[in-house]
């Protein structure tokens, strides 16, 4: 019987075999905070697994790494400002975030703030003006995603951060960098940001676990409280088996980066190229922006995306039909009619995105597939 292919990887990429079961479940491992041998073995796995997360965003030592259940945490620590800081302030946001980002925003408009929304231009390109324009209202942070987790969509924040800073600008600068990291050399100082999210099952690591990597200029307020954890900025006892697996993949996926980018970008321009040939109506969405080697947003006219992942799950292979936290839902993706598609059209709009240890053979399954399916269901309209 053939093996479930994971072309959700943007979803969740699944544990890397370069994972060690051995070291993650190590019965010697008990609470980080006791001060006997097992306590302390823990504490310098955990060290040793937050070294490697810096690792993977730069080799800047005083960058702090705070581990946290996943990046909906991480994202939520750094919009969290209570009532009596959001009111009257403003946050400048695009409008293809994450729903995390969305949610937390809301948050802070209920408390009294306002949000300043900057959707993308023609061809989804984002400017430097309408954040620049922003500066007026003094905002309280700019926040602007690393790679959209949709489109693969790579985004200018390095360019928009620096224009901001050159502006005059001393607020705070967050980025989702949850579908960076592993699939772009990754850095801190290179983005200007003050604050990245990442997740660990996103890079192969075990679900679970998260970390919000934060400058020296940056004060939070913790939302979880009650130990000294983390710094003071995430209570509880930590995830120790989740953390290291985290530490392992960031060190595998940092050291064989060039290879894995090789590996995604023919992964998908042979996807691309053998999807379009067979359907010319096939609409791939963000290729004339720099997108990110393992994602392909592909539009069937015609064809209901959510059958057609149904169809391909019947086939042993996993696509998405949007972001995952948001499924179910009935209304299409808020990043593709941002992007300027109509419902319809995003409604007939599929995710791919790729693991780099996906099989040649595996990817040529996956194309006939995909376009036996969709022959089938524009059959059945």
């Amino acid at each position: 019987m053939r093996k479930f292919i994971n072309l959700d990887a943007n979803a969740s990429y699944g544990p890397l075999p370069a994972l060690k079961p051995s070291s993650i479940l190590d019965s010697d491992y008990l609470n980080p905070s006791s001060i006997h041998r097992g306590g302390q073995r823990a504490k310098a796995a955990i060290e040793l697994a937050r070294d490697r997360v810096r690792e993977l965003v730069g080799s800047d030592s005083a960058l702090k790494v705070i581990f946290t259940s996943g990046a909906t945490e991480a994202l939520n620590l750094a919009l969290n400002f209570p009532p009596e800081v959001a009111r009257g302030r403003t946050i400048v946001s695009t409008t293809i975030e994450h729903p995390a980002v969305l949610a937390a925003l809301q948050r802070f408009e209920k408390f009294g703030g306002v949000v300043r929304w900057v959707a993308p231009g023609r061809n989804w390109e984002f400017s430097e003006a309408p954040f620049l324009n922003a500066l007026a209202e003094k905002p309280l942070l700019v926040n602007l995603m690393c790679v959209n987790n949709e489109t693969g969509q790579l985004l200018p924040v390095a360019e928009i951060s620096q224009a901001l800073r050159s502006a005059g600008y001393r607020g705070l600068v967050l980025s989702d960098a949850v579908q960076a990291a592993g699939k772009l050399d990754l850095s801190f100082a290179g983005l200007g940001a003050d604050m990245l999210a990442l997740s660990g099952h996103k890079i192969g690591a075990l679900p679970g676990v998260g970390a919000l990597v934060v400058g020296n200029r940056t004060d939070l307020e913790p939302l979880v409280v009650g130990g000294p954890q983390e710094g003071r900025l995430r209570a509880g006892t930590e995830n120790v088996p989740g953390i290291i697996s985290f530490g392992q993949a960031a060190e595998y996926v940092r050291q064989n980066l060039a290879h894995r980018l090789a590996r995604y970008a023919a992964l998908r321009d042979t996807l691309e190229r053998e999807i379009s040939a067979r359907f010319p109506d096939t609409i791939i969405n963000c290729a004339n922006t720099e997108r990110v080697a393992n994602t392909s947003s592909l539009t069937f006219p015609g064809v209901n995306a959510d059958d057609l992942v149904v169809a391909l799950d019947l086939a042993g292979i996993g696509i998405s039909s949007g972001s995952a936290c948001a499924s179910g839902k009935p209304e299409p993706s808020h990043v593709l009619l941002a992007g300027g598609l109509a419902p319809a059209t995003a409604r007939s709009t599929v995710r791919l995105s790729f693991t780099a240890e996906a099989a040649d053979d595996e990817l040529a399954y996956c194309i006939e597939k995909l376009g036996d399916a969709v022959e089938r269901l524009r059959g059945a309209a």
